[in-house]
């Protein structure tokens, strides 16, 4: 077939899709530019269009095509009538699916009713038959067909319908209903895939096995550049079998390597439901119904969609933290502060019981859609233009649904709503490119002057059979269906392998030679080409950001600290010791993560509430005589109530029923367990609780807190620290401590004159006093648990006196103090336990030092 030879008022060319049909005319027009001032466009079109052109042209009858969403709705009204006994709304669906299916292929292959009813002892084909029964019956009842019964309909047309000369273009196979319908074609003459030989005599063919995939896809993408730096005007065809799974990885490999995205074109559709315009649509229309999840509010908030403003994003961002901080994992829609919302919500309120046809609900969605300002970008790019119209032609397509739907509510129309924009696939349209990417199917009938197939191992080609579930296997078999035997994929494996080798001058078959740990070969379908490797392939040199040789620069110092901007407390010194980085980061950058509420109570707000427990405990307790001498009703309601105190400090966290009263109970446990153990303390007296004061060390002025100083009999004074989880003094005789705050407060707030310090450790694996206290302290001995005195712990320093221990930890503090304040911020843990707990390891990247 010579295209420029072709009298357009003559021939009809109908192709496998869309994309040859576009091919074949940009190919005309080129032609005949050369020649003409003008001339008259190829007709070239799908075959499934021009089924649809003649059935409007010719409908004697009277009888309305349905789209295809609304013969897939019906097929669900179908599939709920037929699994009346079904309560699974998926499984419905997906056997509506099948269903359709099995409906298309036995239009196609002429597969007589009866047998199908040979097999109604089976109850899958029963309940398909009964299925498919309902769906004709609906059809005959509205006078409604399908585009697949065009075929059929038309049959008694056909001599009429075409010009004197046909040409089938693409197609691997016809299936019977369609041979049965072109050899009807009288009057026409039918060519089935024409070739222009002339183009492919020099033919050269060769196939290749590289590492893996990844080989595979970067290889192809150099020699589709190479290729196109030899000329310019070539068009380079990449075919990937599983082009769908790989979408996004072929896009990076090739965006590697072409720098720029004009230079190619990924065919491969993307559901409209993925994109992020389109999700936020839907995720505020859901959200209308029910609570949304808090790891979907924080996209919503930032989307450009909705707060085209970057002051509006830190603001959604802001109220995003604060809703985590108070663990609210599910957040309404009337939760939010703006009025918009609260427009949609009130709106959703005097809608969310009605019964409406699709077109009533779509102009609902579409308003409510507008209370919110959607979509708020003021200028949209060429993508973002094309999909908001692909948008609008598919809410189009939900109000034809009015032909065959009922009264839905709204929660009906919305899923269905959903439905459609899951099942609609969308690609941008871009300027034509040199270099196209596609599946195998797409590629049916097209040519190029290079292609490069890859995935041709034996796993993937001749592809495994795969029989229709619902399909009785022996009626599969004796119709030779698609994909029901092992006979049948090899067939259709070899013709595909057969038009691709013919598609260009020069083809590239390549396979790869491992899938994850799985050894793959080359399909037995290539093998009779000549094997060729790497070296003989004319490729562009490979220059990645990644290989391109870096000066390493070691830059451990931020700049010095302006102190008069600088907040903070303890932690500083507490984060320095731990590692220099993390302080600079959390308290100079101010980076942490944000909080993930969790369904019960987190374990800093557990930890706070035994803090405020025992704060308003000791308030009304104040020394050891009272604590022994209370009795233990009395004692059991001071518990209570500094409890319920601590819990209402908390309000604005929220807390399920069911885990704060747990919470409480476990609380009360570990109090009384811990006032049980202080009871059979010698006598003291609590004369400070939440103590705050501030510090001065080095340059710095630290806001401090003690959570308790306990007087002794004779005076001196414990400082005592409230802890959930066991705890190690052994690191306070370390030069680097992972605990700061009990030494910084012993040496530096010396109007208390602390003779020991220790963790009041309150877990439910423990319950003790540990801690180090003087020599000449009046605890010196071993009665109250794991207090040591100074001159019985072995340690490494070999201190044996409080006075010499205070020394230490103030040059150490002091050092952290100057090493903070001078910005020392390099990446050095004190060890590779606190990296485990730290949240900064993706802005330090230490473990890729």
């Amino acid at each position: 077939m010579q295209l420029d030879c072709l009298d357009p008022t003559q021939t009809l060319i109908l192709t496998v899709n869309n994309r040859l049909a576009r091919h074949l005319r940009e190919r005309y027009d080129t032609l005949l530019q050369a020649r003409f001032s003008s001339w008259q466009t190829l007709p070239a079109t799908p075959l499934s269009e021009w089924l649809i052109r003649c059935f409007l042209t010719h409908n004697p009858v009277g009888l309305s095509l349905l789209n295809p969403s609304q013969e897939q709705y019906l097929w669900q009204t179908a599939a709920e009538e037929a699994l009346s006994d079904a309560s699974d709304s998926a499984a419905i669906r997906e056997f509506a699916v099948l269903a359709q299916q099995v409906f298309h292929l036995i239009i196609y292959w002429e597969i007589p009713d009866h047998e199908l009813k040979n097999f109604n002892n089976q109850h899958e084909v029963n309940s398909l038959i009964n299925c498919i029964k309902k769906f004709k019956a609906i059809l005959k009842q509205n006078h409604w067909i399908t585009e697949h019964e065009l075929p059929i309909y038309l049959l008694s047309l056909s001599a009429t319908l075409a010009p004197p000369t046909l040409y089938l273009l693409g197609f691997d196979q016809l299936p019977p209903v369609l041979s049965k319908f072109f050899s009807k074609l009288t009057k026409t003459r039918v060519i089935m895939d024409g070739k222009e030989s002339t183009e492919l005599r020099q033919n050269h063919i060769g196939r290749i096995s590289l590492d893996n995939t990844e080989q595979e896809l970067l290889t192809m993408a150099r020699f589709a550049k190479t290729h196109l730096q030899k000329n310019p005007a070539a068009t380079i065809g990449c075919v990937v079998p599983e082009l769908p799974t790989l979408r996004h990885q072929v896009y990076r490999t090739f965006l590697s390597v072409f720098i720029e995205e004009k230079w190619f074109n990924v065919s491969s559709g993307v559901a409209l439901s993925q994109y992020p315009m389109i999700q936020t649509t839907l995720t505020l229309l859901r959200w209308c119904q029910q609570p949304l999840p808090i790891e979907a509010l924080a996209p919503l908030l930032q989307s450009p969609y909705l707060y085209p403003d970057e002051a509006e994003k830190n603001q959604g961002a802001k109220f995003d933290a604060l809703l985590r901080r108070k663990n609210c994992r599910d957040v309404y829609l009337q939760d939010l502060p703006e009025t918009r919302f609260r427009l949609l919500h009130q709106y959703y309120e005097t809608v969310r019981r009605a019964q409406k046809i699709p077109s009533e609900w779509i102009e609902i969605f579409l308003h409510m859609l507008s209370l919110v300002r959607w979509p708020a970008q003021q200028q949209q790019n060429s993508e973002e233009f094309q999909l908001f119209e692909r948008f609008k032609k598919t809410c189009g397509v939900f109000k034809a649904l009015d032909m065959v739907a009922q009264k839905l509510s709204f929660a009906q129309a919305l899923s269905q709503f959903s439905l459609l924009l899951q099942n609609t696939l969308f690609q941008p349209k871009h300027n034509a490119c040199a270099i196209q990417i596609m599946g195998t199917l797409e590629a049916s009938g097209l040519t190029f002057d290079a292609l490069w197939v890859m995935g041709m191992d034996n796993r993937h080609w001749p592809a495994p059979a795969k029989p229709h579930p619902l399909l009785p296997f022996a009626l599969q078999k004796q119709y030779d269906l698609p994909h029901a035997t092992a006979t049948r994929e090899l067939d259709f494996a070899q013709k595909v392998i057969t038009r691709l080798a013919q598609a260009a001058p020069t083809v590239i078959f390549s396979t790869p030679e491992k899938e994850n740990d799985r050894v793959l070969s080359p399909s037995t379908l290539i093998t009779f080409f000549p094997e060729i490797t790497r070296e003989e392939i004319p490729l562009t040199p490979l220059a990645r950001p990644s290989e391109v040789m870096l000066e390493s620069i070691e830059d451990n110092h931020a700049g010095s600290v302006a102190l008069n901007t600088l907040t903070g407390g303890s932690d500083i010194i507490q984060l320095q010791s731990l590692c220099p980085f993390r302080a600079f980061a959390t308290i100079r950058l101010k980076a942490k993560n944000l909080w993930m509420p969790t369904l019960g109570i987190p374990n800093t707000i557990k930890g706070s509430l035994l803090h405020l427990a025992m704060d308003f405990l000791w308030e009304k307790l104040q020394d050891a005589t009272t604590l022994q001498n209370t009795p233990a009703d009395a004692l059991d309601e001071y518990m209570d109530d500094a409890i319920n105190k601590a819990f209402t400090a908390h309000s604005d966290i929220f807390m399920p029923a069911f885990f704060l009263n747990a919470e409480k109970r476990r609380l009360k446990q570990r109090i009384h367990h811990w006032l049980m153990f202080e009871k059979i303390r010698p006598p003291f007296r609590v004369i400070a609780r939440e103590y705050s004061t501030t510090l001065f060390v080095g340059l710095l002025s630290l806001q401090a807190r003690c959570d308790r100083v306990d007087e002794l009999e004779d005076g001196s004074r414990l400082l005592i620290d409230y802890k959930t989880q066991p705890q190690q003094i052994k690191g306070w005789f370390q030069q680097r401590m992972e605990s700061t705050q009990l030494p910084l407060y012993a040496v530096f707030n010396q109007e208390m004159h602390y003779t020991g310090i220790a963790f009041a450790e309150i877990s439910a694996k423990s319950t003790a006093l540990k801690g180090i206290i003087a020599e000449n302290h009046l605890y010196a001995d071993d009665k109250i648990g794991e207090l040591h005195p100074i001159h019985r712990k072995k340690n490494e320093a070999g201190i044996q006196n409080w006075k010499t221990l205070l020394g230490q930890w103030e040059s150490t503090i002091i050092q952290l103090s100057n090493d903070f304040c001078e910005g020392y911020a390099t990446v050095d843990p004190i060890n590779t336990t606190v990296c485990r707990t730290c949240e900064l390891q993706a802005l330090c990247r230490v473990h890729a030092k």
